[in-house]
């Protein structure tokens, strides 16, 4: 008899890359998917010159390479911040303090794998999360993690800084109680990726199935989402889809025989999350049976005669926020009325399991499309999809307060904040 690989034993795994279309040496952390569809997608050429019959072609040859998939599942706060990260771009991280704390006594560098002091550099040990706690504007606050070999002036980095910090700009030990990362649209030179401007960091998606004839998994390197969708029904569990592009599959460098547990992190029913609309102040509203947000973003590989199959590069172009709220069953007309009179009202999405998991999506300016009456089966409701704008004004409602940017600036029209125990994405 053959082997066979049950779909139920699969696992997922996904890690930020060091260099665009590189895996790294470990295939990072596993996710509870419940859709993963990969597609190699060669582009055939054929030979349609006319040769004195009458078939249609008279061979067909293999061009460039390119990959694609489909991706989602419930949403836990350890995973999604991978996926936003990948697609947004724009990154910062605050922790909970704990000792011991310092200064830097040099500039620290955006890619700096070390961080100098003037003395007590000893006291930080490995595997210690630090929070560097930076007062620019915007701040641009990390999470980094110490390496072996402290000594009394140097604290040796495992994570490089995504950010440049001015010397004496303090840092502190971290508890890993919670910390707080907020996610929003990367403009501009700060805290890019390794493919310079605007141009959010790419992963590796390995996927264990045990088909390979080696190796037991599918390797997915150079990804790039070109939509992630984050969904609240109230009678399901929060969940999230998406999908990109990537390079064509490869065997893993060492078989993925182990099997990871994922975290305990549980997934959200939906009916706890909360929907606020409204400003200054945001005010909640009970009527919403199902809201969704969807960011996208132009994804393009570059193919060129480079004497490889591969794209060049991928590259990251405009990115665009949208969403739809389904009042059911509706109490009002306001939905209608802030259509036709083009209110944009702020909105707020909280989604919050304990202390330490939690999700808030606010959106500064929701332009509603259409507010058009949904006649349900008993009760009357209103189906409003709406597009976001992008803009750098501060917003203020619960629990969010402050501009939609992060730490490269310009504007953003959504910011989306992970309250987790993971340190950093």
């Amino acid at each position: 008899m053959p082997p066979l690989f049950p779909t139920q034993e699969r696992e997922t795994y996904i890690i930020r890359e060091a260099v665009p279309g590189t895996p790294p040496a470990t295939i990072g952390v596993p996710i509870p998917v419940m859709t993963m569809k990969p597609s190699d997608k060669p582009m055939w050429l054929p030979d349609e010159s006319m040769q004195g019959f009458m078939g249609d072609n008279a061979g067909i040859y293999q061009g460039p390479l390119i990959a694609g998939f489909d991706i989602g599942g419930h949403v836990t706060t350890d995973i999604l911040g991978h996926f936003l990260l990948n697609l947004l771009g724009d990154y910062t991280t605050v922790g909970t303090p704990a000792a011991p704390n310092t200064t830097a006594s040099a500039p620290i560098a955006a890619g700096a794998t070390s961080i100098t002091v003037a003395s007590g550099g000893a006291s930080y040990t490995t595997g210690m999360n630090l929070w560097i706690e930076d007062a620019g504007s915007p701040a641009a606050n990390e999470v980094v993690t110490v390496a072996a070999g402290s000594t009394a002036t140097n604290i040796p980095l495992s994570t490089p800084t995504r950010f440049a910090h001015l010397t004496a700009v303090p840092f502190t030990n971290t508890t890993t109680t919670a910390y707080t990362h907020s996610f929003s649209l990367l403009n501009g030179l700060i805290g890019a990726g390794p493919n310079g401007a605007a141009q959010p960091w790419t992963h590796t998606i390995t996927d264990r199935t045990g088909i390979p004839l080696t190796g037991l998994a599918a390797q997915y390197s150079y990804c790039c989402l070109s939509d992630l969708t984050i969904t609240g029904n109230a009678e399901k569990l929060l969940d999230w889809s998406a999908k990109g592009v990537c390079q064509v599959r490869t065997i893993p460098g060492s078989p993925v025989t182990a099997f990871t547990p994922v975290s305990a992190v549980q997934p959200y029913p939906a009916w706890r999350s909360t929907t606020a609309l409204g400003a200054p102040v945001a005010t909640l509203v009970k009527d919403v049976a199902e809201w969704s947000v969807t960011f996208t973003r132009a994804v393009k590989p570059y193919n060129t005669t480079q004497g490889s199959q591969q794209p060049y590069v991928i590259g990251r172009g405009k990115q665009s926020t949208s969403g739809k709220l389904v009042i059911s069953p509706a109490i009002d007309e306001s939905a209608l009325i802030a259509v036709l009179a083009n209110t944009q009202p702020q909105a707020e999405f909280v989604a919050t399991n304990t202390a330490s998991s939690g999700l808030t999506i606010d959106i500064g300016l929701p332009a509603y499309e259409t507010a058009d009456l949904n006649e349900g089966s008993e009760l009357f409701g209103y189906d409003v999809p709406f597009k976001a704008v992008h803009t750098a004004a501060s917003f203020t409602c619960t629990p969010f307060t402050g501009p939609l940017t992060g730490a490269s600036g310009g504007k953003s029209a959504a910011k989306i904040t992970l309250i987790t125990t993971t340190p950093t994405f």
